[in-house]
């Protein structure tokens, strides 16, 4: 009869006893696996917890006794504080690969210019500006000396959410210390097993 749906020859249509059966085998599939995922979980977060635990202790070891001075990187390029920020912009943060200048002034270190220092002048004002009034001052910046222990540094970088910290001496500039100088020292020292 046309319009009438039809089973495959020989098949009967299925009863409602094995769709509640069907059901029934699918709900206790879902609930197996979802029983085993949160196992699976619950196990992931015990071994985060105590390999992330293990991974402090180890970070600490590797970096006791080590200081920003020897970590710091000072090849940065100083620039001065009467720099307007459109010849920062172009001749420094274009042709280079660095996010950050300390800015200083008859060889003292005035600041620190980043590119969110930058983000916050508006572009018809970069001509006119210099860099000592769109800077973070000294005072604002988080900075160490040549003899602060390197897990004091991480600490520091860490809780204020920085990606760098000044190292400075007497007023002086003395370089950078970032956490990727930190990480690499680390993993330099886990890959050698020293």
């Amino acid at each position: 009869m046309p319009g009438t749906a039809r089973s495959p020859a020989g098949a009967s249509p299925p009863s409602a006893w094995q769709h509640t059966t069907d059901n029934t085998h699918n709900e206790a599939a879902i609930t197996r696996t979802l029983g085993g995922l949160w196992i699976a979980f619950i196990g992931w977060f015990l071994e985060s917890a105590s390999s992330s635990s293990y991974r402090q202790l180890a970070l600490k070891e590797v970096l006791r006794g080590q200081t920003a001075g020897e970590v710091m990187t000072t090849d940065c390029p100083l620039i001065e504080d009467s720099l307007t920020v459109e010849n920062l912009v172009y001749d420094y943060f274009v042709r280079t690969n660095r996010r950050c200048f300390p800015v200083v002034s008859n060889g003292q270190v005035l600041g620190l210019m980043t590119l969110h220092n930058v983000k916050e002048v508006p572009r018809d004002r970069w001509p006119q500006t210099p860099v000592r009034e769109a800077m973070t001052p000294l005072d604002e910046l988080k900075h160490v000396g040549r003899d602060t222990p390197l897990l004091d540094v991480l600490e520091v970088t860490t809780a204020e959410d920085i990606n760098q910290v000044v190292v400075v001496e007497r007023g002086r500039f003395l370089g950078m210390v970032t956490r990727g100088d930190i990480l690499g020292l680390v993993h330099t020292q886990s890959e050698l097993g020293v």
